[in-house]
C-alpha cells in the first residue's frame, strides 16, 4: 500500500440461522483474504436468538436488535476504518446464510442506512422466503416462544409477562428457552405442520415498518422485492454479488429427516401447503417437465442414500433448492437488473464437490465410492472464499481445489475494489430468451460434469420461470394464517 493510500473494506457477517455463530469462529479468519486481496476486513457480532430478535408488540418489543447491533458496527467503521488504512468510501458488506439475509436487507429494505457501505456480497441467501411482515405472525412467534419461557421459568404454560416481568428473568432462564424454543427438533416439526412460511424459522429480523405504525422502525419491506422505493424515502439499487451452493436443499433436508425418522407424503403434503396455501401446493406438486415430476415423490427416481427411506424428503430437498435459494436469488436480481438504473450484478453458483466431512451430516461429506452423490451443501463455499480449508477439517487439498480458493478470494477482494470481479465474469442479466444469464458456475472443473453437471441456464434447469415466477412471493401472495 503507498503512503496515504485507503484500502477497501470487507464488512462480513457472520451466518447461523439468527441463533448462533460469532464472526470469530476459525473458517472466518481473514488474514489471508486481507493479505492476498490487499483490503482491510472486519468481523462483527450481533445479538442472536431471543436476544436479537424478539418482537412483542404489546410489550413495545420492536424486535430487530440484532440488525440494530449490524448498523452500528457499519456506523464504526464508517466512523473509524480510516486509522486503519481502510476507505469509508468503499466498504463492501458481505455475508452468509443469515449474514447474507443481513447483507439483503442492509441492501435492500433499510433505505436510512445507504451511506454506511457502497456494495454487497450474499452468499446463500434463502431470498424466495418472507420475514414476518403481519400482527398475526409476529403474535404467533411470541406466543410459541412464551410457552418455552413460561416452562423454564418454572410457571404454568399459560403464564403471562409484561415488559417489567421480561427484564427481571435471570439470563440463565431466557437461554434455556431459547434453546428449546431454537432446537432444530423444533423447527423440524414447525416446518411439517400447517406453519406460514414467514415463522418457519425460529428466529428472524422482522418488517417491522409494516408492523409498527411508528417513525423509528428499521426494516421497510421484503428484500426479495430487490430495492425499496416508498414513504420511508428510495434505497437505490447498489452492485452486488450473489450466489447459490448447488446442493443447498440437501443440508436442512437431511436435518429435518432425520429428526422425524423420515419425511411422510402426509408431512410433505403439510410442508407445501403451509409454505404456498392448497391450490399452489397442488401446483408445485403436480409440475411436470416433459415426463419428469420433481417436485413429486412420485418423480424422485433412484434415491440417494441419505434419503433412502422417503422419497418425500428428496423432493423436500428439491423445493427448499429451488424455491427458496436458486430461484430466490435470480428472480429478484432480475427485478434489478431489469430496472432503469440497474447496478451491475454479478451472479455464481458453487457447483464444488466436497472434500471434507461435515459433522454428523453424511450426505454432505466426501462419498468417494459414490461420486453422483457428491453435494455442495449450504456454507460449503465459504472455506474457499477465506482460504480456510484446513479449519474445516481438509487435511489434504488438492492443487485444483487450492486455486479454486485462490481464484474465489480474488473475486470476491477484486468487487470490493472495482465492483468487478474480474476475468471470466459478466454481468448478470435479466432472464433472457436464449444466451442464459452469465451465471458463473465455481468448481475446480470436475464438479461440473457428468451426473452432476450443471444445465447451460441453471435459471431453466430449476424451473424459475416455467414455476417459481409464478408462484410466492413473485406473483400473487403467501397464506397468512
Amino acid at each position: 500500500m503507498a503512503r496515504g493510500q485507503r484500502l477497501p473494506v470487507m464488512v462480513f457477517i457472520h451466518g447461523g440461522a439468527f441463533v448462533f455463530g460469532a464472526g470469530s469462529m476459525p473458517y472466518y479468519d481473514s488474514t489471508w483474504l486481507a493479505a492476498s486481496g490487499n483490503v482491510v476486513v472486519v468481523t462483527l457480532n450481533y445479538r442472536l436468538g431471543a436476544l436479537g430478535f424478539l418482537a412483542a408488540p404489546q410489550l413495545s418489543l420492536t424486535g430487530n436488535f440484532g440488525i440494530q447491533d449490524q448498523r452500528q458496527a457499519l456506523s464504526w467503521v464508517a466512523r473509524n476504518i480510516a486509522a486503519f488504512g481502510g476507505d469509508p468510501a468503499k466498504v463492501t458488506i458481505f455475508g452468509e446464510s443469515a449474514g447474507a439475509m443481513s447483507v439483503g436487507l442492509h441492501l435492500f429494505s433499510i433505505p436510512q442506512g445507504a451511506g454506511l457501505f457502497r456494495a454487497g456480497i450474499m452468499e446463500s441467501n434463502p431470498l424466495g422466503v418472507p420475514y414476518p411482515s403481519l400482527r398475526s405472525q409476529v403474535d404467533a412467534k411470541w406466543r410459541q416462544f412464551r410457552k418455552d419461557l413460561c416452562a423454564a421459568s418454572g410457571q404454568p404454560e399459560g403464564c403471562a409477562f409484561d415488559l417489567a416481568g421480561l427484564r427481571a428473568l435471570p439470563l440463565a432462564t431466557v437461554e434455556t428457552a431459547d434453546a428449546a424454543y431454537s432446537a432444530f427438533a423444533a423447527t423440524a416439526q414447525r416446518l411439517l405442520v400447517a406453519t406460514p412460511i414467514a415463522n418457519v424459522l425460529p428466529w428472524t429480523p422482522i418488517i417491522d415498518g409494516q408492523v409498527f405504525a411508528s417513525g423509528s422502525t428499521l426494516i421497510q419491506s421484503q428484500p426479495y422485492q430487490g430495492f425499496y422505493s416508498g414513504p420511508a424515502g428510495t434505497a437505490a439499487p447498489k452492485p452486488y454479488m450473489i450466489g447459490v451452493n448447488r446442493d443447498e436443499g440437501v443440508l436442512f433436508t437431511y436435518l429435518v429427516n432425520a429428526a422425524t425418522d423420515g419425511i411422510t407424503p402426509l408431512e410433505y403434503g403439510a410442508l407445501l401447503t403451509g409454505l404456498f396455501g392448497p391450490a399452489n401446493a397442488l401446483r408445485v406438486a403436480g409440475f411436470a417437465r416433459g415426463l419428469s415430476l420433481p417436485y413429486s415423490p412420485l418423480g424422485q427416481g433412484a434415491l440417494p442414500p441419505w434419503f433412502a427411506n422417503s422419497a418425500s424428503a428428496a423432493a423436500t430437498s428439491r423445493v427448499f433448492n429451488d424455491f427458496a435459494f436458486r430461484c430466490g436469488s435470480f428472480l429478484a436480481a432480475d427485478r434489478v437488473a431489469a430496472a432503469a438504473n440497474a447496478p451491475p450484478i454479478y451472479g455464481y453458483i458453487f457447483a464444488q464437490a466436497p472434500i471434507f466431512a461435515s459433522p454428523k451430516v453424511p450426505a454432505c461429506s466426501p462419498l468417494p465410492s459414490q461420486p453422483g452423490f457428491q453435494n455442495a451443501c449450504h456454507e460449503f463455499e465459504l472455506p474457499y472464499v477465506f482460504n480456510s480449508l484446513a479449519a474445516v477439517g481438509a487435511t489434504t487439498v488438492p492443487v485444483a481445489n487450492a486455486r479454486l480458493s485462490r481464484r474465489m478470494g480474488r473475486n470476491w477482494t477484486n468487487f470490493a475494489r472495482e465492483l468487478d470481479p474480474g476475468p471470466g465474469w459478466a454481468a448478470y442479466r435479466a432472464t433472457p430468451l436464449s444466451g442464459g444469464n452469465r451465471i458463473r458456475i465455481l468448481s475446480t472443473g470436475s464438479a461440473a460434469t457428468g451426473a452432476l453437471a450443471m444445465p447451460a441456464d441453471p435459471m431453466n434447469g430449476s424451473n424459475c420461470t416455467a414455476l417459481w415466477a409464478k408462484l410466492p412471493p413473485f406473483a400473487g401472495s403467501f397464506p397468512t394464517d
